[in-house]
């Protein structure tokens, strides 16, 4: 209610509208490296490239079969690419992904940071996702961000110092025998989303602005 001291939305957005339910026997992973900074614009940083990785190395190993979308650093992105094709994992790795819409109907699993944009996406999508906070985010915001959707069972919260590759291995090896979980954990994302924030935002501003005096 307005009449309280603030009014909980997320973040508004204009138009995202994601269709989902894919049918196929890979388990496709977007990848995003990028850290939202506090005025919005994002940086990229190196360590969910080299955990991705460092997991390769034993996803090679496996008759998993992977599609990944891989937004990385630009100094890295010739090093990451040549990597997934010498353990024949089939990637394209950009240094930004100008239509995320695309992305997020394509992947089955997301794998990110946990901005508050990147979370209010990841569930308006509804898409299951391992959220790895940037571990220098003020006040570990980015750590509850991500509580958000792992107190709802839509994903999976892991700070960057306890996260290796061969957990990351197991988390993705699991959900590619396990399907069904990773739709639960798309569901519960979906139910979490707040589509309607920009109009919360608005409405909440007209409020504010008829209570002042005029004249």
């Amino acid at each position: 209610s307005i009449d309280t001291d603030y009014v909980r939305t997320h973040q508004a957005f204009n138009n995202l509208i994601i269709t989902t339910g894919k049918s196929r026997s890979s388990l496709s992973l977007f990848v995003d490296n990028t850290t939202e900074t506090i005025n919005g614009i994002g940086g990229i940083t190196k360590a969910i490239n080299d955990l991705m990785m460092q997991a390769a190395n034993r996803l090679s190993e496996e008759t998993l079969t992977l599609q990944v979308w891989h937004q990385a650093r630009q100094q890295d992105c010739d090093k990451v690419q040549k990597h997934y094709q010498q353990h024949s994992i089939e990637a394209r790795v950009v240094p930004f992904i100008e239509d995320v819409k695309s992305a997020y109907e394509w992947a089955d699993l997301v794998i990110s940071r946990a901005g508050a944009l990147t979370v209010s996406e990841i569930a308006l999508a509804g898409l299951p996702s391992i959220l790895i906070p940037y571990p220098y985010a003020v006040d570990n915001h980015q750590f509850y961000n991500g509580c958000y959707l792992q107190n709802a069972g839509a994903a999976l919260v892991y700070p960057q110092a306890q996260c290796d590759a061969d957990e990351l291995y197991k988390k993705l090896k699991y959900f590619s025998e396990h399907r069904d979980d990773l739709m639960k954990m798309g569901e519960m994302a979906k139910k979490q989303a707040k589509p309607e924030a920009l109009m919360q935002v608005v409405s909440a501003c007209d409020k504010v602005l008829s209570r002042q005096p005029h004249g």
